[in-house]
């Protein structure tokens, strides 16, 4: 069972240890830029708290059902970093970061500012960022793009599977 709680007016989801397996660091997942903490909790979180570990995502300011969400533009890289910290910090002990895309790139950070014992990155923005990228599907789909930017701006609900 998955929990949702606020703290500092960020979103934190939580799945306990379905069993204690005692020396096991926590598990952060770091969400994308297109995304929020719910991405993890259908599937991820779930499985490997069946598997025992304790698992946390959070929603950046901005995203999911954080606050600011009135000011994503306001915010960037730096903030989510900020974020990501004050999770830690509230857990207490060094976790496994589990990044997607730019939460990769989070994780990345973090642990180069001796954050967290490891970290699994997963389609990770790369170290040059998503300029290039950007264009390339602008170009190729500009309609996933578009749909992309309606799931970041306005929610999941607005997503439409139905565009190539």
């Amino acid at each position: 069972m998955i929990q949702q709680t606020t703290h500092d007016g960020l979103e934190v989801l939580h799945a306990a240890a379905s069993k204690a397996v005692e020396g096991r660091p926590p598990l952060v997942f770091l969400h994308g830029a297109f995304a929020s903490a719910w991405i993890w909790a259908a599937y991820y979180m779930p499985w490997f708290a069946a598997a025992g570990w304790d698992c946390y995502a959070l929603s950046y300011r901005g995203h999911g059902k954080s606050d600011g969400r009135d000011r994503l533009n306001d915010f960037g890289v730096d903030d989510y970093v900020a974020d990501s910290r004050a999770l830690l910090e509230l857990l207490g002990r060094a976790p496994v970061l589990i990044g997607h895309s730019m939460g990769g790139y989070l994780a990345q950070r973090l642990v180069h500012q001796g954050a967290g014992i490891a970290y699994v990155l997963m389609s990770s923005v790369p170290p040059t960022g998503l300029v290039g990228p950007a264009i390339t599907l602008a170009w190729l789909q500009p309609k996933l793009l578009g749909q992309l930017f309606e799931i970041q701006c306005r929610g999941m609900e607005l997503a439409n599977p139905e565009v190539p």
